[in-house]
């Protein structure tokens, strides 16, 4: 590699080239009698550099900041600041990484199948806080009994029987368990999003056959979907807010929902 850029100065020295870059900041001028100089670019020539930003607010005032046609996009897992001045484009971008407990959540969408235990375990520790304790005291105290072995022998309609089994399931208050848990969740895992609570519910069912007792859930997708695009909404308005109050009077940089094509 050293030999390759000697030998490739030493190319440009013969064809009497002027100036010879080394890198973005770093060139060699030639001088009157025939040798080169190093020199250094001053700052405000090079081209910006891009930034990762952390949270919200780093990311629109560093756009902001740099005084130049901007827009900024609002995509499921990212935010990407476009800016571009004369001949140059570069952006800026935040990622947004998915809060455990809709993570979760999105796993049961092809249904996650738990023994009471189990469950109970899970509720407790990753969904503390996003479960009202009640729910979970229910589940708890949860009985299920199902039929003698030769009674299901003797049962062919296999719909009934599942229907004869979860007739017995009780809490141990008698009541009903419930068809539903209902989580309030955040979508995001960042500092500026991760109090923010949406709505989704996950469908519960109990299958005793072949004496398993495994618990079910299922999410509705329908719910965390709309739960994804709110928090989405979200972050556009928290952007476009913290932009406005950084001097964007004329609304000259824009918050999309939207994934840009660089």
């Amino acid at each position: 590699m050293i030999e390759e850029a000697i030998t490739k100065i030493e190319e440009l020295i013969e064809a009497r080239e002027t100036v010879i870059d080394i890198n973005k900041q770093v060139y060699l001028l030639r001088q009157a009698d025939g040798s080169f100089a190093q020199m250094t670019k001053p700052l405000d020539e090079l081209r910006p550099v891009s930034v990762e930003a952390l949270e919200i607010g780093t990311l629109v005032k560093q756009v902001k900041a740099e005084d130049c046609f901007a827009e900024v996009f609002v995509s499921p897992k990212k935010v990407i600041a476009v800016c571009e001045q004369d001949d140059i484009r570069w952006s800026h971008t935040m990622n947004l990484p998915y809060h455990p407990a809709f993570q979760k959540l999105d796993k049961w969408l092809t249904t996650g199948v738990y023994t009471q235990l189990e469950l109970l375990t899970l509720l407790r520790s990753q969904f503390k806080g996003f479960i009202d304790k009640n729910a979970v005291d229910e589940l708890s105290v949860l009985k299920i009994s199902s039929k003698s072995s030769s009674e299901q022998a003797s049962t062919t309609d296999y719909s009934k029987l599942g229907k004869d089994i979860e007739a017995q399931i009780r809490t141990a208050t008698g009541q009903r368990v419930p068809e539903e848990l209902v989580f309030n969740i955040p979508v995001y895992d960042t500092p500026n999003f991760r109090d923010e609570r949406y709505e989704v519910d996950v469908l519960l069912q109990i299958n005793p056959l072949e004496g398993s007792n495994k618990i079910e859930l299922t999410t509705v997708h329908n719910d965390l979907s709309n739960a994804q695009y709110l928090a989405m909404c979200s972050v556009q308005e928290v952007a476009q807010s913290i932009l406005d109050n950084e001097g964007n009077v004329m609304n000259e940089v824009q918050v999309y929902l939207g994934i840009p094509t660089l």
